[in-house]
């Protein structure tokens, strides 16, 4: 067709639109049958578009071995299939992620279009594992890394998978490795001998160059087998129709590669193991070849010696012609050799193919009629079949329906009487159990209360201990701090009486004075402590200033202080925080700060000054706290450093 194209621009003649394919699509004659001699039946476009996807490893890095030839192999397939028409893209040196991406891209976004065939060809190292096959990119390592070589390697498990989710209706992929695999079967039986319309049907077809533990041979001499098959250079085109399916090119590469190798490399091909996608075939589409009568009229009507070389050109162009067109079937391409060449040297056989194809085109458009008459009638035939039976199996579907629902109500009702005693059934044990329940949580709450007590009256007991324990070890502590601080004071006492007789004996010195022979008499360090204490309790039982800072203030005696006082709680706020002491009807006395810290004491009435007094065992020595309280409004205060606010205030204090 290209041939023609360009001898037609040559001589200046325009051609039919009806003869312009596409260079990427491919249109075949359907025969009715397989059969050798059966008749053509129609002429199909079978692609729409080609697209081919080449692949080429050399450079493995991760423990495989480089290869030398598989780059140059696929630039090679690259060239031929572009010529055959395909929208090629070729691929080199892919790692594992790139090699993903390029399949994926190609059989997902590519693949889209229902009516083009897609071509892949993969030239590098495989690997059989476990009875699956692998494709090896640059980055894969050997399979002795285990799940590392899994995460690299693309299993035709996975290819199976983009193949089944391409739209279009024919694939097929080609591996120039060895390996087996379980996507698919190997093919048992010889292709059939006809293009067909079951050719037209969808197909998943594989080959590859070598079978599983194969040494495949890195010297080019699949791929050029290959290209020679493509090009109609050998006889892989087993019926001689002059186009090749896969059946046949992976016949004709399987019994050649296995002959050349003796043996030692056997391909495999076949097709999806899938029902819906191994009925088709692959097509290719090969150069045709002049036939032996156009080399007779060829010979017949070549130009003489002393014929002009633009007489001879013209021949020749309208040979070329019409051995491009003579066996296409085609009426529009007749009709354009006539009007070419009306009287030219193949215009009667042209016009018999004319008239034999328009009456085939004739006959094939009745026969298309009577079988749309015959499809009609059949319509409508099993239309009221149809109607008959959905009439007859509606009504025994309604019978069906009204025995179903008296049977559904009759088990409804006998599954409810069941219910209800199982309700009843259910009740009753479940206020039995209710009343084992309460009658067990009685007893637990009677156990409960036993041992709280028990706990309680245990820990009243470990309080006491812990704070009798604690009383213990403060007394023995003040006592120690007692005595070293004494035993302190007494060396104090020492030096300061040695430093006076010094002082002493130098002025007696300088005013030649004799030193005093005899000391005076010292009081003893109980007598000193005990007149100290007297004292200081004399100067706190009459509070500094406290009349004139209070004027107007109500002022406590000492009944209203011991009925104001006992089993009372007196509480203060200021700078280092709250501060709160309980006073025990025993005289016990308790202060809490904020902080959690307890004081523990004594606490007493001074009658005769009218005075709140009071011992900590912790730092007071025995000496007394004393303080006075007022009134202020209703709110009895205890007037000390800080303010202590009663919390409770007898109400015959307030009158």
């Amino acid at each position: 067709m290209l041939r023609f194209l360009f001898f037609a621009l040559f001589l200046g003649f325009s051609v039919p639109t009806a003869i312009a394919v596409e260079s990427r699509g491919l249109s075949v004659p359907l025969k009715a049958s397989e059969a050798q001699d059966a008749k053509i039946i129609e002429e199909v476009q079978l692609y729409s578009e080609s697209y081919a996807l080449v692949i080429g490893i050399d450079d493995y890095n991760v423990g495989w071995p480089r290869l030398s030839m598989a780059v140059k192999d696929a630039k090679s397939i690259a060239e031929a299939l572009e010529t055959k028409g395909f929208d090629v893209t070729l691929k080199l040196n892919l790692n594992s992620r790139q090699l993903r991406d390029t399949l994926e891209e190609f059989y997902l976004i590519k693949g889209e279009n229902p009516d083009a065939r897609l071509f892949v060809w993969f030239a590098g190292h495989g690997h059989s594992q476990e009875g699956e096959g692998f494709l090896i990119p640059t980055d894969a390592p050997k399979p002795s890394a285990g799940g590392k070589f899994y995460r690299k390697a693309m299993s035709l498990r996975r290819i199976g998978e983009y193949v089944r989710l391409a739209a279009s209706k024919h694939s097929f992929a080609v591996f120039d490795s060895c390996f087996s695999g379980t996507v698919f079967e190997a093919a048992r039986a010889l292709p059939p001998v006809a293009v067909t319309r079951a050719t037209t049907l969808p197909v998943r077809q594989f080959l590859t160059s070598g079978d599983a533990g194969q040494i495949v041979s890195d010297n080019g001499t699949f791929r050029e087998l290959f290209i020679r098959a493509l090009n109609g250079e050998e006889k892989a085109d087993a019926n001689g129709d002059n186009f090749l399916t896969a059946s046949e090119l992976g016949l004709f590469l399987t019994d050649r590669v296995t002959n050349l190798t003796k043996s030692k490399q056997t391909p495999r091909y076949g097709k999806l193991r899938d029902k819906d996608w191994d009925r088709g075939d692959f097509v290719f589409s090969l150069p045709r070849r002049p036939t032996k009568a156009a080399a007779r009229i060829a010979a017949q009507t070549a130009p003489s010696a002393n014929r002009g070389a633009a007489e001879a050109a013209k021949i020749e162009q309208e040979t070329v012609f019409w051995e491009s067109i003579k066996d296409s079937g085609d009426a529009g391409l007749y009709r354009a050799y006539l009007d070419s060449f009306p009287t030219g040297t193949f215009a009667p056989i042209a016009k018999a193919k004319l008239a034999e194809t328009e009456a085939q085109e004739a006959r094939r458009q009745k026969a298309l009629e009577d079988e749309r008459q015959k499809l009609a009638a059949e319509r409508a035939r099993l239309t009221a079949e149809a109607e008959a039976r959905r009439k007859a199996d509606e009504a025994t579907r309604q019978k069906a329906i009204a025995k179903e629902r008296k049977r559904l109500a009759a088990e409804r009702a006998r599954l409810a009487a069941e219910a209800e005693a199982r309700r009843k059934a259910d009740e009753a044990a479940r206020q039995r159990a209710i009343a084992k329940e309460h009658k067990r949580l009685a007893a637990e709450a009677v156990e409960r209360k036993k041992t709280i007590d028990a706990e309680k009256r245990r820990l009243a007991d470990e309080a006491k201990r812990l704070r009798a324990e604690q009383e213990v070890r403060f007394k023995a502590a003040l006592k120690a701090e007692r005595k070293r601080l004494a035993m302190e004071a007494e060396k104090r006492r020492e030096a300061e009486k040695t430093a006076k007789k010094m002082r002493a004996s130098k002025a007696d010195l300088e005013n030649d004075k004799p030193l005093p022979i005899k000391e005076p008499n010292r009081p003893s360090v109980e007598k000193s402590q005990s007149e100290a204490k007297s004292q200081r309790q004399i100067a706190m039982r009459t509070p500094p200033n406290a009349q004139e800072q209070l004027k107007g203030a109500r002022w406590l005696n000492s009944e209203e202080i011991k009925l104001l006082i006992s089993g009372n709680i007196a509480e203060a706020e200021g700078s280092r925080g709250s501060y709160s002491m309980k006073f025990a009807k025993n005289g016990e006395l308790e202060g809490t700060h904020d902080s959690g810290h307890l004081d523990w004491g004594k606490w007493r009435i001074d009658v005769a000054g009218n005075l709140l007094c009071r011992v900590w065992d912790e730092w007071d020595d025995n000496r007394d706290r004393c303080s006075r309280i007022y009134f202020e409004g209703n709110t009895a205060i205890m007037f000390g450093g800080r303010k202590h606010v009663f919390q409770q205030v007898p109400e015959v204090l307030k009158q």
